[in-house]
């Protein structure tokens, strides 16, 4: 993940991702190193569609996972 010029991680709002989107996007929603998104998407009860390889998180699955932990 890139540091922006203050140092801080460039984040981004859940609002402009579409309704698929990656652990690597969902590190920049949350605000946290790629690697605990992808240690939340492997996660139980978690969100997110598996490709083969490939990790596909719920933008409105996201928002109940969140709702129903009190953090939304």
């Amino acid at each position: 993940m890139r540091l922006s010029r203050s140092g801080k991680r460039d984040r981004i709002s859940l609002e402009s991702v579409d309704d698929f989107f990656t652990p690597r996007e969902l590190a920049k929603i949350l605000g946290v190193s790629e690697g605990h998104a992808y240690a939340l998407a492997k996660s139980p009860g978690f969100p997110v569609m598996r490709i083969g390889r490939r990790f596909l998180i719920s933008k409105q699955g996201l928002i109940r996972w969140l709702r129903d932990r009190g953090l939304a």
